[in-house]
């Protein structure tokens, strides 16, 4: 995954490290871009834009929780790096909360809070940084599609705020959402899914059967 991360566009130097969180253990990547972010949006958006890029070459069981990015990497004194001083990732990738604007973004927020141990939850809050995994992301477009917002778990990993993935509904002509034949999913476990999770999973599988979908 460190590779991965490293070899993805726009990347001088990446690291990775676990953290245990909540009870259990996230994997979490961090980057440091060539050119400087200029704020936490564009650190928001770099993200996002190496989580899409590696999303297509890992099994979502590699992709780390979290994209955190950096200005430089923490050193020990002999100039390797220092793993342990990694900073912890932070619940919100852009480090404060505002709410849902648009009837999109707020469909969305609630499917994100059912999914999620959160109560609420920002626009500009990452999925992933929040708990998310690529089990939930089929979950949470099989609940946005119930909901008539066409979302595939592949536009999850590519937007993974409230506000990118309600841009890229409104965007998108809703065959782009039904369209998943370039994402890679890891083995999955139903056991965490509802019946009514599992059959909206169910007909959006027949239905990339029936075009020929791999």
């Amino acid at each position: 995954m460190e590779a991965a991360l490293k070899a993805a566009d726009g990347v001088a130097v990446a690291a990775a490290r676990t953290w245990a969180l909540d009870g259990s253990t996230t994997l979490a990547g961090y980057v440091v871009p060539y050119e400087p972010c200029a704020d936490d949006a564009a650190k928001s958006a770099f993200a996002s834009a190496v989580r899409a890029e590696i999303s297509t070459l890992l099994p979502g069981y590699m992709v780390p929780s979290s994209i955190t990015v950096l200005d430089e990497m923490p050193t020990t004194e002999s100039g390797k790096l220092n793993r342990p001083g990694l900073p912890q990732p932070a619940v919100s990738t852009t480090g404060h909360s505002q709410p849902p604007q648009t009837d999109t973004e707020r469909a969305l927020a609630s499917v994100f809070v059912d999914l999620l141990p959160i109560t609420e939850i920002g626009r500009f809050d990452d999925f992933f940084a929040l708990g998310g995994d690529s089990i939930l992301s089929v979950q949470l477009a099989a609940r946005a599609r119930d909901a008539g917002l066409p979302v595939s778990p592949r536009m999850v990993f590519e937007n993974p705020t409230v506000q990118l993935l309600a841009a890229a509904v409104e965007a998108a002509p809703r065959a782009d959402a039904d369209d998943d034949s370039e994402t890679r999913y890891a083995p999955m476990s139903t056991s965490g899914l509802s019946e009514d999770d599992l059959a909206a999973v169910t007909r959006s599988w027949a239905g990339s059967a029936d075009r020929g979908t791999p």
